[in-house]
């Protein structure tokens, strides 16, 4: 699927968004009772998949706390600051297809090559996907060893 310029617009709104409101996915899909699952809002902050519609978008903006018709504001003020600043849908389709093989290779659907591994350890995400991830079932697992 190809995105365009809306597209990664609307993705780096809902990004900002959720940086603000600083919760986990795990919690923001209880708040929405499971109406946006934890995997699809880390695909949506993350620009994986398929682009966030628009259900999904009203949903998230609303639960930080954001008026839909506001952040619907941003995406236009976004999409023509990416126009503006020589937003190459090329570079982002790379970056998409960069994404998809690492998540090929997580899976377990593909062997890593060398060049993945160094592209891998470039992609800026890897470490937004950290920070962002469901932390408490991690501090968990860090509390059950010994």
């Amino acid at each position: 699927m190809s995105w365009n310029v809306l597209d990664y617009a609307a993705k780096d709104v809902l990004s900002d968004l959720m940086d603000r409101f600083d919760t986990s996915y795990r919690e923001m899909e209880d708040m929405l009772q499971g109406s946006v699952t934890y995997s699809r809002i880390r695909d949506i902050r993350l620009g994986r998949r398929a682009p966030v519609r628009l259900s999904e978008f009203i949903e998230i903006s609303s639960l930080c706390h954001c008026p839909p018709e506001q952040a619907l504001q941003m995406v236009f003020d976004k999409a023509r600051e990416l126009s503006e600043n020589g937003y190459e849908q090329e570079e982002r389709d790379v970056e998409e297809g960069m994404r998809q093989r690492l998540d090929a290779i997580i899976a377990g659907e593909s062997e890593p090559t060398a060049v993945d591994l160094d592209r891998a350890l470039h992609v800026s995400d890897l470490g937004l996907a950290a920070k962002h991830g469901d932390t408490d079932s991690e501090q968990d697992g860090y509390e059950a060893e010994p």
